[in-house]
């Protein structure tokens, strides 16, 4: 005879929040639905990191980058917890060991300087293995991730003919994840209470 049980979904390397957090704030009794709310956390904490262009979880990165002839780099993950190594053109650079020497320092944010060096200009000739995100994943980014989850995942519980809501300059459309906030003609795929939160996080400078 088949096991009736459905198959265990493991959490996504990107989740901003876990499966019995999620059981808790939705109201839902847990083991109600394991498969389909940890897909829908996945989904949420994936199109997050998408949108705000940055990894959240604590996670080693290896990248390359274009050398730009000056002594700092901003890495595209952040902020920076450590550095495992550096290369400049091939050559391995050691990390700083007191304030006069040569070597690399980083702000603990996303800057990584070098002193005694520079970042040469070329192409891809900057190689960095660093590790970068939060142990502990801020409470507003948690909370935005479960405000978007809850308005897509609870859905079913709107009126079917309710496809948007306006409440002066804001227009919410709902959609599969989530709504659709407009703002000066801007469409925004997500609730504004969630856009209010990543705006702070969205990493704005160019790729």
């Amino acid at each position: 005879m088949a096991d009736p049980t459905p198959p265990a979904i493991e959490p996504g390397p990107a989740d901003l929040t876990t499966l019995a957090v999620a059981y808790g704030y939705l109201g839902i009794p847990a083991g109600t639905d394991d498969v389909g709310l940890q897909l829908a956390i996945s989904a949420v904490s994936e199109r997050i990191a998408t949108w705000c262009s940055r990894s959240f979880v604590l996670t080693e990165h290896t990248e390359t980058y274009d050398g730009s002839g000056n002594p700092r780099l901003l890495m595209r993950n952040f902020p920076i917890t450590a550095i495992a190594s550096l290369e400049i053109e091939g050559r391995p650079v050691s990390a700083r060991s007191n304030p006069h020497g040569p070597g690399y320092v980083h702000d603990g944010r996303r800057t990584l300087d070098v002193y005694g060096y520079t970042f040469p200009r070329g192409r891809q000739n900057v190689s960095v293995t660093y590790t970068a995100g939060y142990a502990r994943i801020p409470a507003d980014l948690v909370m935005a991730c479960l405000d978007w989850l809850k308005t897509g995942y609870l859905a079913q519980d709107r009126p079917a003919d309710l496809v948007a809501r306006k409440a002066g300059d804001h227009e919410e459309r709902f959609a599969a994840l989530g709504g659709v906030v407009r703002m000066g003609g801007k469409s925004i795929p997500m609730p504004p209470s969630v856009y209010a939160v990543l705006s702070q996080y969205q990493d704005t400078l160019p790729a």
